[in-house]
């Protein structure tokens, strides 16, 4: 009997679970049994830092998004920000100028993907023309968007949404618009 089990004893050995170091070299493991696999797991569907392309109705800018919460996340961004679209509806003037703003972000997942809501206020400097005459003056912007946000690739994403604004403008030379408006989100974020 003891031949017998010395004889079974290799082919034991080569049906034996896998040591905790060579389930950590393998990175394709199912979760359970690979912690390392788990941490990129978490990594990978979890609130990540954003360098952001923001391409909205009335604005062209570069933000960072930072997370802040378990499902929250702030954006600072800069850009352009034009109003080519109020004259056609006789709501104020046509103006083009440098932006700054803020938005935060909830989202209904905590991957970040999915339905999400967010509330921005933007300001800036804008240049126009008002009844012949060049003018410049203040901008600010405030609105929400409700949308969703897609995975395009391992570290791309896609929010686009729908929601509303208020644009208001302060210039010289009779230069204004106080109106709200619809508002468009279509952002593209790489994740960090």
């Amino acid at each position: 009997m003891r031949y017998a089990l010395l004889a079974v004893a290799p082919a034991l050995a080569c049906t034996k679970p896998a040591s905790a170091e060579a389930r950590l070299a393998d990175d394709n493991a199912p979760v359970g049994e690979n912690p390392r696999a788990a941490l990129n797991f978490a990594r990978d569907y979890a609130l990540r830092p954003q360098l952001q392309v923001d391409g909205g109705l009335s604005i062209i800018g570069i933000g960072y998004e930072h997370p802040i919460g378990h499902r929250l996340a702030l954006q600072v961004e800069a850009g352009t920000f034009g109003t080519y679209f109020l004259p056609w509806f006789d709501l104020g003037d046509r103006v083009i100028g440098a932006i700054g703003g803020i938005r935060l972000t909830w989202f209904a997942r905590p991957n970040g993907y999915g339905p999400y809501v967010t509330p921005y206020v933007r300001s800036g400097y804008a240049w126009g023309e008002h009844a012949g005459q060049d003018s410049a003056g203040v901008v600010i912007t405030a609105g929400a968007f409700v949308g969703w946000a897609f995975r395009l690739a391992h570290r791309l994403d896609l929010r686009l949404g729908v929601g509303g604004q208020y644009i208001y403008i302060n210039g010289d030379n009779g230069l204004s618009a106080s109106t709200p408006f619809v508002a468009l989100d279509a952002t593209i974020g790489y994740r960090f």
